[in-house]
C-alpha cells in the first residue's frame, strides 16, 4: 500500500465514524427531548453546558443504554484517525 492509499482509507474510516457520531447523537438527542417537559427542551446545537446537561438527562433517562458511549467512542476515534492523518501527511 502507498501512502496516498492509507491516507484515502483513514479519510474514508474518519468519515464513516463522523457521520455514526452525528447520528448517534442526534438520536441521543432526539430521545430525550421527548420526554422532558416543553419548557425544559435541550436545543439540537450544544455548547459545553447543555452538552453535560444532555448526559446527564440521558443516562437518567436510559441508564442501560449504550448510545452515550458510543457517541464518545466515535468522536474519539475520529479524533485518533485525524492524528494519525495529520502525522502522515506532514511525514511525507
Amino acid at each position: 500500500m502507498t501512502h496516498f492509499n492509507i491516507q484515502g482509507l483513514i479519510l474514508a474510516v474518519a468519515a464513516a465514524f463522523f457521520f455514526t457520531a452525528i447520528c448517534l447523537f442526534h438520536l441521543m438527542v432526539f430521545r430525550v427531548i421527548k420526554l422532558l417537559p416543553p419548557g425544559e427542551r435541550i436545543p439540537y446545537y450544544l455548547d459545553l453546558r447543555r452538552s453535560n446537561r444532555l448526559a446527564a438527562d440521558y443516562k437518567e433517562l436510559y441508564p442501560r443504554s449504550i448510545l452515550y458511549q458510543l457517541t464518545i467512542v466515535c468522536g474519539i476515534s475520529i479524533f485518533v484517525l485525524a492524528l494519525a492523518f495529520a502525522f502522515l501527511r506532514f511525514r511525507s
